[in-house]
């Protein structure tokens, strides 16, 4: 029922934009899918559509509940900063947004929550509409994502990306069952799932990653290393004493107005 009035929700003309919380049904992992989606009060041909994955431990609630998104779109879109932009917030439970023997998450988002988020709006979405956004494990997904499907999106926003090369014992990626063979952290497969295993291939997309000097858990040379191998595919920022919480996210996450003006 809540997929019905969802539907019939995003019809209505409004004076005002709207956060809407709904659930998809989702064949990929046989579970009806909670997410949350920001409709601008206008929606036009040139609508954009832009996913936030969020990091670690969190849901698809996190991001709207700890920074003032909803307040900044609102304010880019009566100044005319952006285009009249979606924002879906994508519950990625404690799945690095990759395909495991616990979530199918990947194939998930690629056949069941892309499209069927994309099937409520009366527009035909391309590449060049969409765009991809992640904070720490979310930042990791969505640069991934991001490289492995170029065909399918014109822009990535990666915000603390939890880019680790050489990650700690308490590090949730050597914490869960996700990257382990024999119940052991296996730092081959985490690497086999590592976004700079995607780089090295003509890209035509703005990439752009902001990061704090200041992040204990996942430490500004880890970035590096990864802009290093990238060159001049992505753009890096890095925010002398940016750390990895809330306050610093929120700040961070006002270059999703750079990524898609």
């Amino acid at each position: 029922m809540s997929e019905i009035y969802l539907i019939e929700a995003l019809d209505q003309s409004s004076d005002q934009a709207q956060v809407f919380f709904s659930s998809l049904y989702s064949k990929e992992l046989n579970i009806d899918w909670n997410f949350a989606l920001y409709r601008p009060r206008d929606l036009d041909e040139n609508a954009k559509i832009i996913y936030l994955f969020h990091g670690a431990y969190g849901n698809y609630k996190n991001i709207l509940d700890h920074t003032n998104i909803k307040s900044k779109m609102d304010s880019w879109l009566a100044n005319n900063d952006i285009p009249n932009t979606i924002m879906v917030f994508v519950d990625g439970f404690n799945s690095f947004y990759i395909d495991s023997d616990h979530y199918k998450m990947e194939s998930a988002l690629i056949k069941d929550f892309f499209p069927q988020i994309e099937n409520l709006f009366a527009k035909n979405f391309q590449a060049k509409d969409r765009y991809l956004a992640g904070i720490s494990m979310g930042g990791h997904g969505a640069l991934r994502l991001g490289l492995k499907y170029t065909d399918l999106f014109s822009g990535i926003l990666a915000i603390s990306p939890a880019l680790w090369y050489e990650s700690r014992k308490e590090s949730p990626n050597q914490l869960w069952n996700l990257f382990k063979v024999n119940g052991s952290f296996n730092q081959e497969l985490w690497m086999d799932y590592h976004p700079g295993k995607l780089l090295g291939k003509s890209v035509d997309m703005n990439i752009k990653i902001i990061t704090g000097r200041s992040d204990l858990v996942v430490d500004h040379e880890n970035i590096e290393k990864f802009e290093k191998e990238a060159g001049k595919l992505v753009q890096v920022k890095y925010i002398e004493d940016g750390d990895h919480s809330w306050p610093f996210w929120d700040q961070a996450l006002n270059q999703v107005k750079d990524l898609i003006r």
